[in-house]
């Protein structure tokens, strides 16, 4: 059985809503991805204006597009 990027098609649909969403009127740094195909390792950071920021990341294995 042939495994299905579904990850790379969750990006492109999160990247076609982050410009819509941008497109009409929207701020960047309220933008939120949405993680509920990554269940890799959760990531800190600061964004730009400071804030502790979290995301996660995809897994190692890529076991997100074989489920």
């Amino acid at each position: 059985m042939k495994n299905i990027d579904y990850c790379g098609k969750n990006d492109k649909i999160l990247e076609e809503w982050q410009d819509a969403y941008l497109g009409n009127g929207g701020k960047e740094e309220l933008f939120a991805n949405d993680g509920i195909m990554f269940r890799g390792k959760s990531v800190t950071y600061k964004d730009g204006g400071g804030r502790n920021c979290w995301m996660l990341t995809e897994s190692e294995d890529g076991k997100e597009n074989r489920l």
